[in-house]
């Protein structure tokens, strides 16, 4: 009994000596390549797409440093022992 990968082989061996071309497919799942170009249509939509994720990401990324930055000062300011200049003068 032949197992999958003999099988597989054995097709696609015997559609080559058929068509004469040898089977341009993919080694690892048999699937042909599509070689078809994405529409005009499908590009103005990825760059739409990827512009209006980076006018969401960029502004939400500064906020999120300014964040960070206020939280580090907070914490250290507080970690930062001071002598109120009051108690100087006694």
């Amino acid at each position: 009994m032949m197992n999958d990968t003999t099988s597989t082989s054995a097709a696609l061996t015997s559609q080559t000596e058929r068509t004469g071309e040898p089977d341009q497919r993919c080694q690892h799942c048999g699937m042909p390549p599509n070689p078809s170009k994405p529409s005009i249509k499908e590009t103005a939509l990825s760059i739409i797409s990827a512009c209006l994720l980076l006018t969401i990401l960029v502004p939400l990324g500064l906020q999120a440093n300014k964040w960070a930055d206020h939280v580090f000062e907070r914490s250290l300011h507080h970690l930062l022992w001071r002598e109120p200049l009051e108690d100087w003068s006694r």
